[in-house]
């Protein structure tokens, strides 16, 4: 996985958890889980071909799936459409 990768997923998925109003009470865990999801995300992804997938819906989507596992509270859902994703992605 490449560091420019890594960091656009890492920054992808920390302005979802903001437009979503994510909240764990902790910013220093949170910013730890954001890490652990982006490299997740990054080794699952690793071999996608993003010329043939929606790469902002996709990570979207595996950010509200992270947040919603993890069972914090996502002030701004399921008033924005966005945070309401159960599935990302290619995944059923």
């Amino acid at each position: 996985m490449d560091n420019q990768s890594l960091l656009e997923a890492l920054a992808d998925i920390a302005f979802t958890a903001g437009h979503c109003k994510y909240y764990n009470g902790d910013s220093r865990e949170a910013i730890s889980e954001f890490i652990r999801w982006a490299k997740e995300f990054e080794e699952l992804h690793k071999n996608t071909d993003w010329d043939s997938g929606d790469y902002i819906e996709t990570v979207e989507a595996f950010a509200v799936v992270k947040m919603r596992e993890q069972g914090h509270t996502l002030l701004g859902w399921p008033a924005n459409a966005e945070c309401a994703a159960t599935e990302p992605a290619g995944k059923s």
